[in-house]
C-alpha cells in the first residue's frame, strides 16, 4: 500500500523534484561564486585541473554508484537497493 495515496503521489514528486532542484542550483552557484574568487587569487591552470578532476570523480562515482534504471520497474529497483 502507498504511503501517500494516490491523491499525494504527484505532489510528492514534485516537491522531491523542487529541493532537488533547489540544491543543484544552489551548490551550482557556490562552485561559480569560489571558481570567481578563487580564479583572481591562483594560477588559472589550477583552478581548471581541479574541476577537472572532480569532474572525474564525479563520472566515476557515477559509474560505480548509481544503478542503471532504464527499463527497470520502480518495485524491481527498489528490491535492488534494498538488498
Amino acid at each position: 500500500m502507498d504511503r501517500l495515496g494516490s491523491n499525494n503521489q504527484g505532489a510528492g514528486r514534485r516537491t522531491l523534484l523542487l529541493i532537488g532542484s533547489l540544491g543543484y542550483i544552489v551548490s551550482l552557484g557556490l562552485c561559480a561564486w569560489a571558481f570567481a574568487t578563487q580564479s583572481f587569487s591562483y594560477v588559472s591552470a589550477r583552478i581548471f585541473a581541479f574541476f577537472a578532476g572532480m569532474m572525474m570523480l564525479q563520472l566515476l562515482w557515477v559509474l560505480t554508484m548509481v544503478p542503471e534504471t532504464k527499463g527497470v520497474p520502480l518495485e524491481q529497483l527498489a528490491e535492488q537497493l534494498q538488498g
